[in-house]
């Protein structure tokens, strides 16, 4: 881990000083932040209803899918609580 964190610094300062800041600015947002907004969108309901799913399946639950499928309803749900999925970003 301590190499992956040298090489990455390596290489974004060498796109700090190669490209000047700003078209960095924009290369980092295109590479990390509307890739981390998209997959944020798309990945938390899934693992809202893959993590409910699974406890209730667990505890022996019957009706586990209409359980979990009704928490959708509430469209507060979709609001990410949370970004430990993209830990890596």
């Amino acid at each position: 881990m301590p190499m992956f964190f040298v090489v990455a610094g390596f290489f974004g300062a060498l796109l700090f000083y190669e490209r000047k800041p700003l078209k960095m600015f924009h290369n980092r947002m295109a590479r990390i932040v509307f890739p981390f907004i998209v997959f944020l969108v798309l990945l938390w309901p899934l693992l809202i209803f893959a993590g409910n799913y699974t406890e209730l399946v667990f505890e022996g639950s019957d009706t586990a899918f209409n359980t979990v499928a009704s928490y959708f309803s509430n469209p507060m749900i979709f609001i990410p609580q949370g970004t430990y999925h993209l830990w890596f970003l």
